[in-house]
């Protein structure tokens, strides 16, 4: 049974990376970066290859009363990582 015919109730695993002509996704990655970063491995990059950008995605689900709380957490959180990005496509994508 695969992903499309598979019961909500099982839990469906992504493949790491994804890849067609316009648009690469690597899901549940560690990004390899000339620092070691402590939070390296965001749940979702997704680089548009005609648009030359980088979308770094890291998810979670909280509480309504801790959403403001748990952006700034994830903002801070991913900081670094997306530094250690820019300049590694730097003059080559947006990030």
């Amino acid at each position: 049974m695969d992903a499309v015919t598979k019961a909500w109730h099982q839990p469906v695993t992504p493949d790491p990376t994804v890849e067609n002509d316009r648009i690469k996704i690597w899901w549940d990655m560690p990004v390899l970066t000339d620092v070691k970063l402590e939070h390296n491995r965001p749940d979702m990059r997704v680089w548009l290859k005609d648009e030359r950008k980088l979308f770094v995605v890291d998810m979670c689900t909280p509480y309504d009363a801790n959403v403001k709380m748990r952006t700034e957490e994830k903002n801070t959180r991913c900081k670094a990582l997306v530094a250690e990005l820019r300049a590694e496509y730097q003059g080559r994508a947006d990030v």
